[in-house]
């Protein structure tokens, strides 16, 4: 099963993104709601795939801007 996390600062817009895509897909979403929380995710899990936003409040994270 393929390991996806979604990135947003919008708690609605987190929640539909989740919704919409672990239903019926068979992958494993994850979600944090900011830069930091992601960090911490993808340090402590392997994820196949990111979905964010592109303006985040933290300065390492704006979705252009992906640290590495």
């Amino acid at each position: 099963m393929k390991n996806i996390l979604v990135v947003d600062d919008d708690p609605d817009y987190l929640k539909l993104l989740r919704t919409m895509i672990s239903s019926g897909s068979g992958y494993l979403v994850f979600s944090a709601n900011n830069g930091v929380e992601a960090d911490l995710l993808l340090e402590s899990m392997e994820i196949d795939l990111v979905v964010t936003d592109v303006y985040m409040p933290y300065e390492r994270w704006t979705g252009i801007a992906f640290p590495t």
